[in-house]
């Protein structure tokens, strides 16, 4: 499916894809190695949040969810953009999604 087109799913309601990028060690906790990028194409219904497509990601995969989650908000230790933006900027996690829209899980570096 071109990932800009929406579907109608077979209740009939209108679905859409977004991608999910799981970036570099955070992969590990979707199946990954840790070492490369994951990147998974979610089919929500239209309308659906940034946050729904993220619980419905991490349902699937709890380690991922342990990670990323700190109750219903991300956890310090992730980083989330939306079409190159982070979390707070142009988006938040109630921001509605749109067909070929892009988010990303980048985990946090520290040191000094």
């Amino acid at each position: 499916m071109n990932p800009h087109a929406a579907a109608r799913s077979a209740a009939g309601s209108e679905t859409i894809q977004v991608t999910v990028e799981a970036a570099s060690y955070i992969a590990q906790f979707a199946g990954g190695t840790g070492s490369a990028a994951l990147e998974f194409v979610e089919t929500v219904r239209a309308g659906a949040t940034v946050r729904e497509v993220l619980r419905g990601l991490t349902a699937r995969f709890p380690k991922l969810a342990d990670v990323l989650w700190l109750g219903d908000e991300i956890g310090e230790h992730v980083e989330v953009a939306v079409n190159d933006a982070f979390l707070g900027q142009e988006y938040t996690l109630d921001s509605p999604v749109r067909a070929g829209d892009r988010i990303i899980l980048i985990g946090q570096f520290t040191g000094g």
